[in-house]
């Protein structure tokens, strides 16, 4: 017996999520459905050694969505353009981070995410009175890491999602509506300028706690 036909419109709908390098330092997260191609382009305007690190497969839909989210979790680090002066482990670790976010959400397609979080993420505007009518379990994203976690029993939490040494840590800001969207902002850019220089959790909350009040 031959091998089965490919399905060539499982594969005309499919696309990578790549990561490419380059001797500074720099790393770049992108998409294509021919990233050698892709690369080739890039390269014409480029004056350093382009090396493709590693590729993920998925269906085209998702890899403009992970993308997008990879690059969102990377935000702390310096950039010029698109690329991240970050460890490559870090945009490692982005990828398979926003993966796993989409996956929690029901399936990888960014269009089975509930659509308060894709409003969040794609730029819409999250309020203390939006925050307030969301039932649970859910859980909501603010962008640049500060999320709210929803309990069962209605429950709101404030968290900061950072990443240090490609290990993932939720650092926890406070309740809502003891705290506020806007305490819960200014709490989470303290932290993570504090982050950068320490991880004692205790000195951070004392920040916080100074700032705030």
């Amino acid at each position: 017996m031959g091998n089965p036909k490919p399905n060539m419109r499982l594969i005309r709908d499919t696309a990578y999520v790549y990561i490419l390098t380059i001797p500074t330092g720099m790393v770049k997260i992108w998409f294509a459905v021919d990233v050698d191609a892709r690369v080739k382009s890039i390269k014409t305007s480029c004056p350093y050694e382009i090396t493709i690190h590693k590729t993920f497969w998925m269906s085209r839909k998702c890899a403009t969505a992970i993308e997008k989210r990879a690059h969102d979790i990377l935000h702390t680090f310096p950039s010029r353009g698109e690329w991240f002066d970050c460890p490559v482990t870090s945009a490692e670790f982005a990828i398979l981070t926003a993966m796993e976010d989409f996956i929690a959400f029901g399936g990888v397609n960014h269009k089975t995410i509930p659509v308060r979080y894709r409003e969040c993420f794609y730029g819409g505007k999250l309020t203390d009175a939006k925050i307030a009518k969301v039932s649970g379990p859910d859980r909501i994203s603010d962008g640049k890491g500060l999320i709210i976690r929803v309990g069962k029993g209605g429950t709101k939490s404030f968290f900061l999602v950072s990443n240090s040494d490609g290990k993932r840590t939720h650092l926890k800001l406070g309740s809502f509506p003891e705290m506020k969207l806007k305490q819960a902002r200014i709490a989470a850019e303290v932290a993570r300028s504090q982050l950068r220089q320490a991880k004692n959790y205790r000195i951070i909350r004392e920040k916080i706690a100074a700032k705030i009040s």
